[in-house]
């Protein structure tokens, strides 16, 4: 009870920061804002996209250069994703690039982090903090200071 009273502190403050830091990306649009989700961007008819490119993916910063998440997800777009939440991420000390999935959702993330240069090492399970920001998206990138987008 009590390890469970923490933890959701914890997620209310990453939400609370969340909002108070703002977005991360450099549009025209509030910093404290998510981005609404973009429509679904499939692949054309015969384009050979993922199986997996439906999934919605939410992209966080977790750099200190404004505006990498939205270059993110710009690319995931282009690759035939939805695109959900781009905001930042908890912290911006993030050396690498995570891809961080919901249950049953590896191998979509799999495919997120191929189509973004990160690591298959970088793919891992989600953790709560990450989750309270992800807005539901069953896939979750945090950008790294390693990302060359």
């Amino acid at each position: 009870m009590l390890v469970a009273s923490i933890l959701a502190v914890i997620v209310a403050l990453v939400v609370l920061a969340t909002q108070v830091l703002g977005g991360g990306s450099s549009s025209s649009r509030s910093a404290s804002s998510p981005v609404a989700p973009a429509p679904s961007v499939g692949p054309a008819p015969g384009a050979g996209g993922h199986s997996g490119t439906h999934v919605r993916v939410a992209v966080l910063n977790g750099t200190t250069v404004a505006g990498l998440a939205r270059k993110v997800a710009d690319r995931l777009v282009g690759g035939g994703y939805r695109i959900g939440t781009v905001t930042n991420a908890a912290s911006h000390q993030h050396a690498t690039t995570v891809v961080y999935y919901m249950p049953g959702r590896q191998s979509q993330a799999a495919a997120v982090a191929q189509s973004i240069g990160a690591s298959p090492t970088a793919v891992q399970p989600i953790d709560p903090p990450t989750q309270a920001v992800s807005h539901g998206a069953p896939v979750v990138v945090t950008v790294g200071a390693d990302s060359r987008h």
